[in-house]
């Protein structure tokens, strides 16, 4: 017995007919079922040959790669149930299996040869076994990603108007309505509010002068009295975004301050309010 041409002849059964059962491959090639089932066995784990796990009677089908559709004539072999998530699946194209009821899910997972498994999000999809793979995926980021999304954007906006809300509040008070009165009086434009706190504002302008426009750091400060300390950490800021500052305060400064001011008046200037 030459196996190699047992196998040819098996290859050329079943590229002529399609999926085939044990028994007439035996018959095609002269062999036992035992034989042949042996001889099978070994094509598949050789991957020259597919197996179903469709079944008629008991016993699977065997095919070449690329007539998995032809298993579709095998579809009276189906259990009712299986039938319907057949028709479900093939219509939909893409199912998820959480919003499908106990049945269908059971029935989708012993439909291998036709309801491919795909996990996304923790979640599990059927994808019909003929339907575009790329497709497939573009429809479950489409069922996904709004759910994603529209979550994400929700906090988001629920955050920024949480922010602004209490910008709105913190304007509306005294300190702050003084030093946006300040500004507005000698026609200085805020180009960004970098950070408005209830006892400190901090903002980049623009100065107008008699020469040109001067970019600088407004920072301002709700204090009593205002020392040594508060001066270096705004002389900081403008050193670090190469920038004079312009401080403001309805507090004091304390005398060291005071001579320190005098000193730093290219790069510090201090206004009370």
């Amino acid at each position: 017995m030459d196996i190699n041409e047992k196998k040819a002849s098996i290859i050329a059964l079943i590229r002529k007919i399609g999926p085939v059962l044990p028994g007439s491959v035996s018959k095609e090639i002269d062999l036992s079922i035992l034989m042949t089932s042996t001889l099978l066995s070994e094509m598949v784990s050789d991957k020259i040959l597919k197996i179903s796990y469709i079944k008629v009677g008991s016993s699977p089908l065997y095919y070449l790669s690329g007539q998995e559709n032809m298993l579709e004539k095998f579809f009276d072999y189906l259990n009712n149930k299986e039938k319907e998530a057949f028709r479900l699946l093939r219509k939909k194209g893409v199912l998820e299996d959480s919003k499908l009821g106990p049945v269908t899910r059971v029935a989708l997972r012993n439909l291998r040869d036709f309801a491919i498994p795909i996990k996304a999000a923790d979640k599990i999809f059927w994808r019909f076994y003929s339907a575009n793979k790329e497709d497939t995926i573009k429809k479950i980021k489409s069922i996904l990603l709004p759910k994603v999304k529209a979550g994400k954007i929700g906090r988001k906006e629920k955050a920024k108007e949480k922010i602004e809300r209490k910008k709105r509040e913190i304007k509306q008070g005294d300190f702050a309505k003084k030093v946006y009165s300040f500004l507005q009086n000698n026609q200085i434009i805020v180009l960004e509010e970098k950070e408005i706190k209830k006892k400190f504002l901090f903002f980049e302008v623009v100065v107008p002068t008699t020469i040109e426009k001067i970019k600088f750091l407004v920072i301002a400060k709700d204090k009593k009295n205002i020392n040594d300390d508060d001066l270096s950490l705004a002389l900081q800021k403008g050193q670090s975004a190469k920038m004079p500052v312009l401080f403001l305060s309805a507090g004091k400064l304390t005398k060291k301050a005071k001579e320190n001011v005098k000193n730093l008046h290219s790069y510090l200037f201090f206004k009370s309010l």
